[in-house]
């Protein structure tokens, strides 16, 4: 009984720590006036409605998302079938993957974004466009929390004996990918998807390097708008994090309407 009011107790620690930062950030983006008072000195929408007027912001929105969620989908298409052959057919994949994932872990956002640049700017690989470029560096930041995602779900499924089952009943590989195997690797996959998905929406030292007034992105827009407001800023950052908290229910919405309908 004392272990878990121990339990409950750090939980709600845990809760306040988090929760309070983005309370008061509310409350600053509404407030007319916050200096010396405990409470602001009153409240107003006109920063929300400046930032939601602003054609900018919505642009800005736009880019980071298209970005991230192509970055995500392409990652999905690219690691999936890997992972799968080296699970079912050739193990030693499993080994190179294991090390090619943990290799984003020892490069920083600012070493990588050079070597990109110097990399793909001039010579044969140049490449016209450096939001091609962020679009692979995002793939790399990544690809640890993809692949893990994937294998993880793979390995709680018995694949070969799913196989064996499924070709016993006159299914092909194929067909017992995609109408067993897939669906049941989604649930798991999901995780990664958001955990993708958050980590991308949030950074800021490549999309700042790589693209930066040239593609602005949500973060690039974020940093310029110091400048404006420390309450504007404030009625961005909560839009901000209201817009990931809605990517997020939406997410687990699909999938455990997917799970429900299967």
């Amino acid at each position: 009984m004392k272990n878990r009011k121990n339990s409950a107790l750090i939980v709600l620690l845990v809760m306040l720590y988090m929760v309070i930062p983005i309370v008061f950030t509310i409350l600053y983006a509404v407030s007319t006036k916050w200096q010396i008072t405990l409470l602001p000195e009153g409240f107003t929408l006109k920063h929300f409605h400046s930032l939601f007027t602003n054609l900018r912001f919505y642009q800005a929105v736009g880019r980071s998302l298209s970005v991230s969620i192509i970055s995500i989908a392409l990652s999905f298409t690219l690691l999936l079938p890997v992972i799968y052959m080296g699970k079912v057919h050739f193990p030693w994949l499993n080994r190179i993957m294991r090390f090619v994932s943990m290799i984003p872990f020892a490069i920083s956002g600012v070493i990588l974004a050079v070597g990109l640049i110097k990399l793909y700017s001039s010579g044969p690989l140049a490449i016209s466009g450096t939001v091609f470029i962020l679009i692979g560096a995002y793939f790399v930041v990544i690809m640890p929390f993809m692949y893990q995602g994937i294998k993880t779900s793979l390995d709680t499924l018995e694949v070969k004996t799913l196989i064996d089952a499924a070709k016993l009943l006159g299914a092909s590989e194929w067909e017992t990918f995609w109408k067993v195997i897939f669906p049941n690797l989604m649930k798991g996959v999901s995780v990664s998807v958001l955990l993708s998905f958050a980590i991308l929406m949030g950074e800021f030292v490549l999309s700042n390097i790589l693209v930066g007034g040239n593609y602005e992105t949500i973060q690039v827009f974020m940093f310029w708008s110091r400048g404006v407001s420390g309450h504007y800023s404030s009625a961005i950052v909560t839009s901000y994090f209201m817009l990931i908290v809605a990517v997020t229910a939406l997410i687990l919405y699909l999938n455990k309407y997917d799970t429900k309908r299967g």
